[in-house]
């Protein structure tokens, strides 16, 4: 069993439901952020040398979340990027900001975002568009349903670290497991799962790197 967490954060087992439910209709489009927060930058900083990179340290996640959402494999893929603020991720072959375009195997589309350093805190959304209506998870990544009204305007405050974000999530994948084992049942996601999202990652650093659109294999 792979750590891939945010298949059982709350929000997003209630939209795999409803789109198994047939709630949306068929996936037209999925569309993923994942930003780190500014609040971290020099522990990311640090790590980046050794991370292996945006594309397969952060986005690797979205990549799972593409697959499990379609269901389906990319076909092809473009990615790319830059170091818009931090210079030296260049120095490691990276970009602070990347992003990039995939069609899947049965024709839908994905996009997905990586960022460094948001302003405004820990940002991971996700937008399942349909033929039959859209789903959109954390589109404001509050830690709750509290409205700060002050000299400053109305909003609420973000995540800092993606811990606090996906502690329930780790919580409900850890007692997955723990039930897997009990009971003798196979575990998900497996490793094909992490395989395929390994190979998406290293396949849209060498687009990143290249300026190029290729396909998986």
């Amino acid at each position: 069993m792979l750590g891939f967490m945010r298949r059982y954060d709350h929000s997003y087992q209630v939209a795999k439901k409803k789109m198994e439910n047939g709630d949306i209709g068929d996936v037209i489009l999925v569309r993923c952020y994942s930003q780190d927060p500014i609040s971290i930058i020099e522990g990311t900083l640090e790590y980046a040398p050794r991370s292996g990179g945006q594309f397969i340290d952060m986005s690797i996640h979205d990549f799972d979340l593409i697959r499990w959402l379609t269901g389906s494999e990319v076909k092809e893929l473009w990615a790319t990027g830059g170091c818009y603020e931090f210079k030296q991720y260049k120095d490691w072959d990276d970009g602070d900001n990347v992003s990039g375009l995939m069609k899947m195997e049965n024709d839908a589309m994905a996009f997905f975002f990586a960022g460094r350093a948001a302003a405004h805190g820990s940002h991971v959304e996700t937008e399942i568009v349909g033929t039959r209506g859209t789903l959109r998870i954390a589109s404001v990544p509050t830690d709750s349903l509290v409205e700060v009204m002050s000299q400053h305007g109305v909003c609420r405050e973000c995540y800092q670290d993606f811990i606090t974000r996906w502690h329930d999530a780790y919580i409900t994948e850890i007692e997955e497991f723990c039930d897997c084992v009990a009971t003798g049942r196979k575990a998900t996601p497996g490793v094909i799962d992490g395989t395929q999202s390994t190979k998406i990652a290293f396949r849209c650093k060498e687009s990143f790197l290249t300026d190029k659109k290729l396909t998986l294999e």
